[in-house]
Parts: C-alpha cells; sequence; structure tokens
C-alpha cells in the first residue's frame, strides 16, 4: 500500500472522528474509531515494527502531526467518555447489588399459581 494514500486515508478518518466528537454524533464515532484502528494497523504493517529509515522529511513531519492530532482526539475521547458516564449515573439509581455472589434470600422461592 502507497504511503502517501494511508497518511492522507488516516488523516481524513482522525479528523472525521474530531468532527463526531464535537457534533456528539455516535454513530459517526463508532464508523470512525472501526477505520482509525484498521488504518494504524495498515500503518505499523507498511512502517514496519521498527519505523522505516526511508522516509522523507515530508512523511516524517505528516507522522508526527498526525500522532499529535491523534493523541488529542484520543484524549476528547476519554473525556466524552467520563461526562458520558457521570450522566448515566445521574440518570440511573445507584445499585449495590451484585449479580453474582451472597444473596439476601435464605433460599430460592418457590412461586404458585392462582387457583
Amino acid at each position: 500500500m502507497d504511503l502517501e494514500l494511508l497518511l492522507t486515508g488516516t488523516e481524513d478518518t482522525v479528523q472525521a472522528a474530531a468532527d463526531a466528537l464535537l457534533a456528539a454524533d455516535a454513530q459517526a464515532l463508532e464508523r470512525s474509531s472501526t477505520l482509525l484502528r484498521s488504518a494504524a494497523a495498515a500503518l505499523v504493517q507498511v512502517l514496519g515494527p521498527a519505523g522505516n529509515p526511508a522516509l522523507t522529511p515530508e512523511q516524517l513531519q505528516r507522522l508526527r502531526a498526525l500522532n499529535t492530532r491523534l493523541l488529542q482526539v484520543r484524549d476528547q475521547l476519554a473525556r466524552v467518555a467520563a461526562l458520558a458516564n457521570s450522566q448515566a449515573a445521574s440518570v440511573l439509581p445507584p445499585t449495590d447489588k451484585a449479580t453474582y455472589g451472597a444473596s439476601a434470600g435464605a433460599g430460592a422461592r418457590i412461586y404458585r399459581a392462582l387457583g
């Protein structure tokens, strides 16, 4: 795969994720995050685990800018997730009951049909 096309596509995907965060569009953000994961995997495959020493200065600058932008989007996503968790906690009642473990009752209850 051509590195220039991959960089351009990844930059567009990062921008789409940032736009989805600003617009609070969950579906677009989900699509963008899936594309970001695949783009990151493709970048690793193209560059290799140790990086590609044959990068031009322009490509290196674009990779650094992409890294910075990706870190910003990741931090914004973490803030949005924390805000969503706190909003959900304020709407939903707190629960102290464990799904599994000791129950408050002594045993199973048997219910009988009326009649």
